[in-house]
């Protein structure tokens, strides 16, 4: 099994002279994801990390012990520890722009405001309801809007749509 873990160098994904970058998490997952690689299994790293929390709970592996990761946690990683990061954080993130990118723009003409009510990401699984205040037909409704969605083909895809309709109280 050791031999199976895939050693990263800090030169695969940072092209820059000096060996020191400081990274949004979600900027590291959008690098990886372009070159096709997945964080959340267990890599090692050849180079020393330090990672700073500063929002959200998440859990980090390292050495295959799971760590939990919260606003002040901080996680020095030294060069040849194996560690992963959990995906679904990063994936609820991507998972809350997308919804939010649908709600504006040409697709906003007929909104005049939305409101989330529930979003929720296991793994590769999310479900979000949403509320929407509509004027389809000269007369104002609102819209409560549940999504289910799965993550397949490097992409979110629903699978499942409700849409109830009722008078704004």
């Amino acid at each position: 099994m050791y031999n199976d873990i895939e050693n990263i160098v800090f030169s695969q994904f940072v092209s820059q002279t000096v060996p020191f970058e400081l990274i949004a998490i979600q900027e590291l997952f959008e690098r990886c994801e372009k070159s096709a690689y997945d964080l959340s299994k267990p890599h090692r790293i050849e180079f020393h990390c330090l990672i700073i929390v500063t929002e959200g709970k998440s859990m980090h592996t390292v050495d295959f012990k799971e760590e939990a990761l919260f606003p002040g946690v901080m996680i020095p990683l030294t060069k040849g520890q194996v560690h992963a990061f959990n995906k679904n954080v990063f994936r609820k993130d991507a998972f809350k722009k997308l919804i939010a990118s649908k709600l504006e723009g040409e697709e906003r003409t007929k909104n005049t405001w939305a409101k989330f009510i529930h979003t929720e990401v296991n793994g590769d699984t999310g479900h979000i309801v949403v509320k929407r205040r509509v004027n389809l037909t000269d007369k104002t409704s609102e819209l409560t809007v549940i999504l289910d969605f799965v993550w397949e083909d490097n992409r979110w895809q629903i699978i499942r749509e409700n849409i109830l309709s009722q008078e704004p109280s």
